[in-house]
């Protein structure tokens, strides 16, 4: 089956100018062949610690499915990686364990995992932050607004939107360079509007898809 509109919104944008390839927009079901060094330069800047934040805004859940949530988004994971990371949470007072699910008491049972009220407020604040950018230039919006789409305890359009607005006044000081005398500052300031362009770009595209998802 061909990816949906909806699909392609959601594959990241980030481009790699030192291997000169362009990531169009794609499902991030369907298997591409690319570099490996460039799948990891991307998914080293998404945040494990603020995606599994908030992925349990809306429930509690236990560290396989945030695994399975996490692993729709972005790249596979050891389930190791994943407890770490909970464990790590539960020591900073972010996460706790939960009582278990009535229909959990007659099978295996399975450590489940909630936010505590710092942890929630340390979530609702990330979805809103300006983005952080990393030196291969790629921010983490793509990571908030699939967040906020699988979570469902968050409106995503408002973190588009949200979004739009740090990567508009982020693009206007990129743009205002016409005091920079030497070629090099022009050259990398076009460089990481660019980039700002492209994400914006994408956010118009997942706005778009999103609200068509709201008519179905």
């Amino acid at each position: 089956m061909p990816p949906s509109d909806f699909d392609r919104a959601y594959w990241p944008c980030g481009l790699q100018l030192s291997h000169l390839l362009l990531i169009v927009p794609y499902s991030y079901h369907s298997v591409i062949k690319v570099d490996n060094y460039i799948l990891s330069m991307y998914y080293s800047v998404m945040s494990l610690r603020e995606a599994l934040l908030g992925l349990m805004c809306d429930h509690p859940k236990h560290g396989y499915q945030l695994k399975k949530d996490y692993e729709r988004m972005a790249t596979p994971l050891n389930i190791g990686q994943i407890y770490t990371t909970l464990d790590r949470l539960v020591r900073n007072g972010l996460v706790e364990e939960a009582p278990p699910l009535d229909q959990e008491k007659t099978v295996e049972r399975r450590h489940l995992y909630r936010l505590t009220k710092q942890g929630h407020e340390t979530s609702m604040s990330w979805f809103f932050e300006p983005p952080t950018r990393s030196r291969s230039a790629t921010s983490d919006v793509s990571e908030k607004v699939l967040t906020a789409t699988r979570s469902g305890a968050i409106n995503p359009l408002e973190v588009v939107r949200a979004q739009r607005l740090f990567l508009l006044e982020e693009l206007r000081v990129w743009r205002n360079t016409e005091d920079a005398h030497a070629l090099i500052d022009k050259l990398a300031a076009e460089w990481k509007a660019s980039h700002i362009e492209a994400e914006l770009s994408w956010l118009d595209r997942a706005e778009e898809a999103l609200l068509s998802e709201a008519k179905k």
